[in-house]
Parts: C-alpha cells; sequence; structure tokens
C-alpha cells in the first residue's frame, strides 16, 4: 500500500473514531446529526423513491381499484391494530430513553417485553382476524376481501418487526436508525412490492379461479409485509452492533428476564397513551365521512387536497428528540432538558421557517399554476394549510415532551382536546346547516381548508402552559427561531421573485425548459440555496451562538453520506456568524446542561466493558 492511501486510510478510520465517541456522547449534536445524516437520502433515494410509487407502479399495476382495495383493508383494521398494540410504541421509547445511558440491561429487558407481547397478541389477532375473514366476511359485500384479509393480517407475525429500529432510537443511535428507515421504507419496500406485484399477475394469470387482479392484489399486500421482515432483520443487525460495548447480545432480548415492575410500568404508560391514537383514527374516520357526505365535488377536491397537505407536511420537520428528552428529564437533568427543547425550537425556526416556507409557499404554487394541468388548482390550497402546519410542530411537541417526562396521561389529553375541538371546526365547517348557510357554498371549501387551525392553536396554548406548570419553564427563543429566520428569507424571496417571472417567460418558448427548470430550482431550494443564502443570513443576523455552532460542527462530523453537504452548509454559517455585528447577542444558556450532559456521559463509560 502507498504512502497516500495508506494516510487515507488512517484518515477514514480516525474519522469514524471519532463519528461513534460522539454517537456514545450525550449533547444537542446527537439528534441534530441524525437529522443530517438523514440529509442526503433525501435526494439519492426519496425522490428515485416517489418516482417508482407515482410512475412504475401505476405502469405494472394498471388497476386502480387493486390500490384501492388494499388501502380499505388497511384502513379497517388499522385501528384493531392500534388498539392491540396498546400504546407500546411510546412505552418503548420513553423508557428505553431514560435507561440506554444508566441501566442499559433494564432498556434491554423492555425490549425484550415488546418482543414477547408482540408475539402473544400477534397471535390472537391473526386468529381474531383469520376466523373475522372466514365467517362473517363471506356474509357481506366485502366477501371479495376475505383473501386479503388474510394476507394482510400475517403482518401480526411476529409481530415485532419495527422493535429494533425503536430501540435504536432510545439509544440514541440515530445513523443507524435512519439507515434502517431509508432502505426499509424506500429501497427495500420498492424493490419487494414490485416483484410481488408481478408474481401476483403471474399467479392470477395461472389460475383464473384468482385472475390477474386479485392476484396484484395479495401480491401488493405480501410485498409490504415482507419488506417488514427484511426491515427487521437489517434493524436487528445494528441493534447487535448497538449493545456489543456493554458485553450484551442480541438473543438476550428475547430473554424473559423482565419482572413484574416492568410490565406494569409499560402497560401503565401505554393504557395513558392508547386513548390518544385511537382518538386520532376515529376523528380522522368521521371527518372523512363529513367529506364524502356534504363537501360538493368531493372526489376532486379531495384529490387536490391529498397533493397540497403532503406538500405542506414538510413544514411539520422535527428532530428525534423523544430519547434524548426522556435520557435527560428523567434522570433528574433539568437544565440539559431545558437546553434540549430550545436548542429544537431554534432549528425547527431555522429548517422550517428559514429554507421551507419560502418554496411551499411562494415556489411550489407557482408551479403547479404553471405545470400542474389539472392540480393546479391545489396551489390556493398550499397557501391556506400552511396556516396549520406552521403551528402543527410547536403544537405537537407539548405532547412528546409529555410523554417523555413521563406524563402520558396529559399527552392524552392534550390530543383528546385537539380533536375534539377538529371534529367540531369541521363538523361547523361542512354541515349543510353551518357555514354554507351563513357565508354561502363557495366559503365551505375556504374554511374546510382552515378548519384544523382552532385545535392546533388551542392544543399549542394549553399544552404550553401545562408543560410549565407540570414539566418544565422554558424560554422561547423568540429571536434565534423566528425573527432572525423571517428576515433571513428576504433575499430567497427576491430570487423567487426572479425565478417566477423567467418560468412565465419560458413557458411561451418550451415547457420542456419549464419542467427541467422546475425540477432544478426545487433542488436548489432543498439542497444549494439554504447553504449559499439563509444559514450564512441566519448567521449574520445573530442567529448562531458559539456554542450552537460547536454542536453543528460536532453534527457534521457524525452525519455519514451527508458530511459533505452539511460541512459546507456549517462553513457558511460560520462565515455568516464571524462576520456578524450582533455575534452573541442572542444566546440560548448552555453552561449547565453541558455539565449535565457530561455527567450522563461518564454514567453511560460506567457500563462499557470494551470499546
Amino acid at each position: 500500500m502507498s504512502n497516500k492511501k495508506r494516510e487515507r486510510a488512517e484518515k477514514k478510520k480516525k474519522r469514524k473514531e471519532i463519528a461513534q465517541q460522539l454517537w456514545d456522547t450525550t449533547g444537542w449534536h446527537r439528534p441534530l446529526g441524525g437529522f443530517f445524516y438523514n440529509y442526503i437520502f433525501l435526494l439519492v433515494l426519496a425522490i428515485p423513491g416517489l418516482l417508482v410509487i407515482g410512475v412504475v407502479i401505476p405502469a405494472i399495476l394498471p388497476y386502480p381499484s387493486a390500490i384501492g382495495f388494499n388501502s380499505i383493508v388497511t384502513k379497517l383494521l388499522t385501528v384493531f391494530f392500534i388498539f392491540a398494540d396498546f400504546g407500546l410504541v411510546e412505552a418503548l421509547t420513553r423508557f428505553i430513553g431514560e435507561n440506554s445511558t444508566t441501566n442499559p440491561k433494564k432498556a434491554l429487558q423492555y425490549v425484550a417485553f415488546f418482543n414477547w407481547f408482540q408475539m402473544i397478541t400477534g397471535l390472537i389477532q391473526i386468529t381474531i382476524v383469520s376466523i373475522f375473514a372466514v365467517t362473517v366476511l363471506p356474509q357481506t359485500d366485502l366477501a371479495y376481501a376475505s383473501w386479503f384479509f388474510l394476507v394482510y393480517i400475517m403482518i401480526q407475525w411476529p409481530g415485532q418487526t419495527l422493535v429494533y429500529q425503536y430501540a435504536l432510537g432510545g439509544f440514541q443511535q440515530f445513523n443507524k436508525q435512519t439507515i434502517v428507515n431509508i432502505f426499509q421504507n424506500v429501497a427495500i419496500q420498492t424493490i419487494t412490492q414490485i416483484g410481488f406485484i408481478f408474481l401476483g399477475r403471474w399467479y392470477g394469470a395461472q389460475n383464473p379461479a384468482v385472475g390477474e387482479l386479485m392476484g396484484a392484489v395479495m401480491g401488493f399486500i405480501f410485498g409490504s409485509y415482507f419488506d417488514d421482515l427484511l426491515g427487521f432483520l437489517l434493524g436487528a443487525y445494528f441493534f447487535k452492533k448497538t449493545i456489543q460495548p456493554y458485553g450484551f447480545k442480541l438473543k438476550e432480548t428475547f430473554f424473559l428476564d423482565f419482572d413484574r415492575d416492568n410490565i406494569k410500568e409499560v402497560l401503565r404508560f401505554g393504557v395513558k397513551v392508547l386513548p390518544s391514537r385511537l382518538g386520532f383514527y376515529a376523528t380522522e374516520f368521521l371527518i372523512t365521512l363529513m367529506v364524502t357526505v356534504w363537501l360538493y365535488n368531493y372526489s376532486t377536491l379531495a384529490g387536490l387536497y391529498s397533493i397540497a397537505f403532503a406538500i405542506t407536511r414538510l413544514l411539520e420537520v422535527s428532530f428525534s428528540v423523544g430519547p434524548p428528552l426522556s435520557e435527560a428529564y428523567n434522570n433528574k437533568k433539568l437544565k440539559l432538558t431545558k437546553y434540549i427543547i430550545e436548542e429544537q425550537f431554534r432549528w425547527w425556526g431555522f429548517i422550517v421557517i428559514g429554507i421551507l416556507t419560502v418554496p411551499i409557499v411562494f415556489f411550489l404554487p407557482n408551479i403547479l399554476g404553471l405545470i400542474g394541468s389539472e392540480y393546479a388548482e391545489a396551489s390556493f390550497m398550499i397557501v391556506l394549510l400552511f396556516f396549520s402546519a406552521i403551528f402543527t410542530f410547536p403544537s405537537d411537541f407539548t405532547g412528546e415532551i409529555a410523554r417523555n417526562a413521563d406524563k402520558p396521561g396529559l399527552s392524552t389529553w392534550l390530543e383528546i382536546i385537539k380533536h375534539v375541538v377538529r371534529f367540531f371546526a369541521f363538523l361547523i365547517a361542512l354541515a349543510p346547516w353551518g357555514v354554507a348557510t351563513w357565508f354561502g357554498r363557495s366559503a365551505v371549501v375556504i374554511i374546510w381548508l382552515l378548519a384544523d387551525i382552532p385545535g392546533v392553536l388551542i392544543k399549542l396554548i394549553i399544552g404550553w402552559i401545562a408543560v410549565k406548570k407540570k414539566i418544565i419553564t422554558i424560554k422561547f427563543p423568540v429571536f434565534q427561531a423566528v425573527i432572525i429566520p423571517i428576515l433571513s428569507t428576504i433575499p430567497l424571496i427576491l430570487l423567487t421573485i426572479v425565478f417566477s417571472n423567467v418560468l412565465i417567460i419560458l413557458e411561451e418558448v418550451s415547457m420542456t425548459a419549464v419542467y427541467i427548470l422546475a425540477v432544478l430550482l426545487l433542488l436548489g431550494y432543498l439542497f444549494i440555496f439554504p447553504a449559499l443564502l439563509t444559514l450564512p443570513m441566519i448567521g449574520f443576523l445573530g442567529g448562531f451562538d458559539k456554542r450552537s455552532l460547536e454542536h453543528f460542527n460536532n453534527a457534521v462530523k457524525i452525519s455519514g453520506p451527508s458530511r459533505f453537504l452539511a460541512n459546507f452548509m456549517y462553513k457558511m454559517s460560520k462565515f455568516g456568524y464571524k462576520n456578524s455585528p450582533f455575534k452573541e447577542k442572542f444566546v440560548i444558556d448552555y453552561s449547565e446542561a453541558d455539565k449535565e450532559a457530561e455527567e450522563l456521559t461518564l454514567i453511560r463509560k460506567q457500563f462499557i466493558i470494551k470499546e
């Protein structure tokens, strides 16, 4: 090996050692690094994944009713699955997050209980649904779906296919969790679904009693199940690597060494969380009924709504702060808890307000107006849905704090309040005796699109009052999270006006050129403009302080495949900070939080047997 190759290999090894050390060190850099670790996958895998879902599957599955059958079966069984899961997903995150540092053996006991609970209840669910599918369904209009139910219920065995993904999050190994999520939900799922669709169609063609349509549906459903199994194995592999330094083996996550106290603790937590999850799906079901019964031309409007809703949901981006919050709060590190919450708000402002708002509110509606054809009318929906979407994270964050502060009951009540308000807001918006009577039918669609706002805002207000009284008092970083990000958008807004005019002119010349430029600009908004314009401006206006930049730098070191892009964004942010006349004017207090993070790291090291 040449000297240059040896030097490169040594540098690479050193970077890996530093990255692993940072992943094993408590601090804000871990959730931030987890976010940036995932960043490049948005470009490399998510976009091709969307093309497969939007183009390939419709081409190889020329039966829209097949996807409809899959949707019906999924929705009918979802509430049953959620009830049977008993809120254990949230419980797993909560208790593993608390104990992964201070008592890793106990954390594994929770994983073991989840494994056994899901396997046993999975068998019960399979039995009940199978009996229902064989004896009851044939007597109804859903007789055709009997086999779909029998195939889909297989997903409940072994039932714990996501356990190691949640466990990786609980141990704050967000890099490994991201790899599993991306490969399962994009790469593996795409391959298995396409493969089993072809297999199902072939089987149906060979068996006229089944037919291509029914075979394709069963193939589509079975492909979804098979990708869960592969994701389970990948998650198990990474979790095995995670617990090795503690001297544990993966098989210990199946040992029956959890005790009655573990079971009571988890089930008690699950009972408190369960109503909020069931309430969400019940509310969605009722709202869907109202839309189909009362909203004129509902099929077209619902289709446009789905496009606009999917775009504005990008504004709900957040980091994996549940495990860090549980680790800090439940180990009495209140300064660290406060710091994590305030840093989450800082970066929420940077990303949602500073980076995503301009393309979502100004750029994408213009693009839909130009090239959206029958979807062009979704552009005005985006603007109206923006108002509820922008407040969704600050509102829902209260529930996440409550759950991870061991107050699941508070989280549940906040969700119930939100969904009760949502139900009545949509009822007034859609009922024939509501908005239509007062303001005319033309106002119904506008109020329908704004109907989420009352529930979100009421939960926001009540939630933060409750967090302050029952959990912790924080100081919302107004300048860092709101004012500075808003000011930082001004250059990008001006640039967007120029882009929009160029596209309008280009429309007269070539629609192909419009499509190409629109795609390039969209990629620019997500991956280039933030580094060149937004983050330097945020740094110049005082959005960063010395410690937050150190966290950013450490996050870069653990950002894996996104390192080159994250490093460029960090350097541009630092450039703005160095040239800022507002340097260190808006600082989030970090001194006590750093001390508490060091204490947790030292506790963790006591359990390490080998590095």
